[in-house]
């Protein structure tokens, strides 16, 4: 009878524990590339017009008019108009900017939801990868066109009651 060779079984045991180990190793690290890769080839290049409502209840809301021009609606007629803050977004330079009712009149929107290069604006909360979150009141912006999205620099007031709503896409 011939002893078996305890080299050959160490070399075995190291494999399997190489394997062992590896292949949640592998797993993670092709989750982690389907999750983040797409977001390389984002590249939205529509800017856009939002509102954001700081209290409870604004009585003012913002459309685009069939011309392409900002249109106004008073919701309660009742009290005090309350008007959103407005807002324009430049998609590369990935800024907010502060902006009144009458150079929102100057701009040509176009009142989809989607731009015309596809992309939608969108917010997640509780983005982070596992247990990080990469904003600070748990809400993160972006402009997604299906598992392509760029994270965004939204410029709004963020209490509980605050809302954020796209206005219209900015013709070129």
């Amino acid at each position: 009878m011939t002893k078996p060779n305890t080299k050959q079984q160490k070399s075995n045991r190291t494999k399997d524990l190489i394997l062992l180990f590896a292949a949640p190793v592998v797993v993670i690290l092709l989750a982690v590339a389907l999750v983040y890769t797409p977001r390389l080839f984002a590249n939205p290049s529509y800017d856009f017009v939002y509102s954001s409502c700081a209290s409870y209840s604004c009585s003012v809301s913002y459309r685009v008019e069939s011309d392409g021009r900002l249109g106004i609606d008073q919701i309660d007629t009742w009290r005090e108009p309350e008007k959103p803050a407005l807002y324009y977004f430049d998609t590369s330079e990935n800024k907010s900017t502060h902006i009144d009712e009458s150079q929102a009149f100057t701009y040509s929107l176009i009142g989809t939801q989607k731009s015309p290069d596809e992309y939608r604006l969108s917010s997640e909360s509780g983005n982070g990868f596992l247990f990080w979150d990469s904003s600070s009141d748990g809400k993160s912006w972006y402009l997604a066109d299906g598992l392509k999205k760029k994270l965004i620099n939204l410029q709004y007031d963020s209490n509980d009651y605050s809302e954020v709503n796209l206005i219209g896409w900015v013709k070129r």
